[in-house]
């Protein structure tokens, strides 16, 4: 009784996981098509994404550098005063 059970359990559940599981040609495609424009969609904004932080990191680049060019003008004149004052 215990082994009939079992065998309609185990059979009934592979029935079941196939019919669930089964997918026509068509559908497939269609799903993978919609996975591809997504995906061409999700890249379009990464791309977008990336060139805008690409652009904001040459910003600040642009302008830490400014101020380090500011920075070395400043002291390379305090420097020359210090050096005409020890003479």
């Amino acid at each position: 009784m215990k082994n009939s059970i079992l065998a309609l359990a185990v059979c009934t559940f592979i029935a079941g996981t196939l019919l669930t599981s089964c997918n026509t040609p068509a559908e497939k495609v269609e799903k993978a098509q919609d996975n591809v424009t997504e995906a061409k969609k999700d890249l379009a904004d990464a791309k977008r994404d990336y060139m805008a932080e690409v652009e904001n990191y040459r910003k600040e680049t642009e302008h830490t550098m400014t101020a380090n060019d500011e920075v070395i003008a400043d002291f390379k004149t305090k420097a020359a005063k210090e050096k005409k004052a020890a003479r």
